[in-house]
């Protein structure tokens, strides 16, 4: 079996991956033939002495994840209920995410507290006056590179990263490391864009500031990440729940063997940054729908970051979209499935989808993977934010190790990588 491992950072990451591994779970839980049929597997998880345990590391501020209590075997094969506990941390209320991992794929970054604002990228990335101390760094290289010892065949690498933050710093640190040992892995990262608490009590309704750094953290997570990544997805969902539908639906595309492979999701190699929308309309109905109107509603499920002040009355541009239909074995597209893209491929898993109830999605669920002009202008909106930052702001993220023409760097470098996506 081609393995797939997962790498969870930050505190929204690893509440959105507990809903993914719920979802999974529940859907290996409910056909045993996975238990004895090796093709039939999940590639994203390991199954041993009766239990299912996901194929993952997970990296939190102190505290910021706690073991949930295995069900018997006798009542389930999986180790985990699902449940989320809250845990009071000092004078501060923290969720602590009750995890299925085992102790051993979860690092604690103790330079990072649970209710810290972590709201600088640069206090992520190593340097003189790096946050993470090096000893850190070195023990997250060391879990993960035991994770990849114990594939026969690594197929690729998913990650869930909170880029508004200091996590997506420290994800890129992870991440160049991964590749230097495996420089041709497949990488997919899903950008998880949550915001971030400000940076302190003083400057709570200094909208400019808190404006500012959120700014420069999306835009060096989505330059940094994406440069090391295969796949790049800018991800903000309606909730943790819609969202462990949409990475489920789409993930199981390669995470289950036969149904297609990591490569049928790309498009060129510099056209990486992509939109992920998923529909629980039945797919007969969502492919009878005139072109246009199925964009229209693609976008209207999208888990892609809004665009402020987007100007929708210009010529709209489809240049390439990958569907999954999950849940429907006997589905076939339509040669006209695809339309108005330029470029369109297909895929159908056969597996049922279940939502978080546990229940399986009736009729089926389709997501859709593309590439439209939404992409680029959400890249120049990044560019457009990042070059109006508060001075403030800018002395505060130099200090903290960008350089001092980062901010320019950052414009030119989002403005390239928009012009080259379509």
């Amino acid at each position: 079996m081609r393995e797939t491992l997962t790498l969870q950072f930050g505190s929204a990451s690893n509440q959105l991956a507990d809903k993914l591994w719920h979802s999974v779970l529940s859907e290996l839980n409910a056909d045993k033939s996975s238990i004895t049929t090796d093709g039939a597997r999940d590639s994203s998880m390991t199954y041993r002495n009766g239990r299912y345990t996901p194929r993952a590391v997970s990296f939190c501020s102190k505290g910021g994840l706690s073991k949930a209590k295995p069900r018997s075997v006798d009542t389930a094969s999986s180790a985990w209920d699902g449940n989320v506990q809250v845990i009071s941390q000092d004078s501060e209320d923290a969720q602590a995410v009750a995890t299925p991992l085992p102790s051993r794929a979860i690092v604690e970054v103790n330079e990072f507290r649970h209710f810290d604002p972590l709201n600088n990228f640069y206090d992520g990335v190593l340097g003189l006056d790096a946050k993470v101390r090096r000893e850190t760094m070195d023990t997250a290289h060391d879990v993960i590179r035991a994770a990849l010892e114990a594939c026969d065949s690594l197929q690729g690498v998913q990650c869930i990263v909170d880029v508004d933050s200091t996590w997506g710093g420290f994800a890129s640190e992870v991440l160049r490391g991964f590749r230097e040992e495996c420089p041709s892995a497949f990488v997919s990262v899903l950008g998880l864009d949550t915001r971030y608490p400000v940076a302190s009590q003083a400057d709570f309704f200094d909208l400019s500031k808190q404006s500012g750094r959120r700014s420069i953290n999306l835009a060096s997570s989505v330059l940094i990440l994406n440069e090391l990544s295969s796949l790049f997805i800018p991800f903000s969902p309606h909730t943790f729940d819609a969202g462990a539908v949409a990475w489920n639906c789409l993930s199981s595309v390669y995470r289950w063997r036969g149904s297609a492979s990591t490569q049928d999701l790309l498009f060129r190699p510099n056209a990486t940054v992509m939109q992920l929308s998923c529909s629980l309309v039945p797919p007969a109905t969502l492919f009878a729908m005139p072109p246009l109107d199925r964009v229209a509603h693609w976008d209207q499920l999208s888990s892609f970051p809004v665009i402020q002040d987007c100007d929708d009355t210009t010529l709209r541009k489809f240049r390439f979209q990958f569907l999954a239909v999950r849940g429907l074995p006997h589905y076939s597209f339509d040669r006209l499935a695809g339309q108005p893209f330029d470029h369109w491929r297909s895929t159908v898993v056969a597996k049922p989808l279940f939502d978080q109830s546990s229940h399986p999605v009736d009729g089926g669920a389709v997501a859709s993977l593309s590439i439209t002009d939404r992409v680029p202008k959400y890249l120049m909106a990044l560019a457009t934010g990042v070059k109006h930052v508060d001075p403030r702001v800018v002395h505060e993220f130099t200090q903290a190790g960008m350089t001092c023409d980062g901010i320019r760097d950052l414009h030119d470098d989002l403005m390239s990588l928009s012009d080259s996506v379509l």
